[in-house]
């Protein structure tokens, strides 16, 4: 009897921390965050697809190795560097239209 009062104290405890956290807005809604990682695979999806249209021409000019590979390295770069702020205006707008 003992070990059942105690996890059901522990639970308790749990409970009323949990709580806490809600009323203090230091928790996360799971839907929220699912729909956030979604938008931000299609942003990511989008940013990537538009490179083959945007650089194919010039990357099949380039006849080195080694220079192809610096140019690669420059559009993943490139492509990196714009989702990020692709990604920092769909969250400011988030955030906007959630009064935070």
């Amino acid at each position: 009897m003992n070990d059942a009062r105690q996890r059901t104290e522990r639970a308790r405890a749990e409970i009323a921390e949990l709580d806490l956290l809600k009323r203090l807005g230091l928790t996360l809604e799971r839907e929220k965050v699912e729909a956030s990682l979604v938008e931000a695979a299609e942003i990511l999806k989008a940013e990537a697809m538009q490179v083959p249209k945007d650089q194919a021409e010039r990357l099949a000019a380039i006849d080195d190795n080694r220079a192809m590979e610096v140019e690669l390295c420059k559009i993943m770069t490139d492509l990196m560097e714009t989702t990020a702020r692709a990604l920092k205006r769909a969250a400011e707008t988030d955030c906007a239209s959630n009064g935070a």
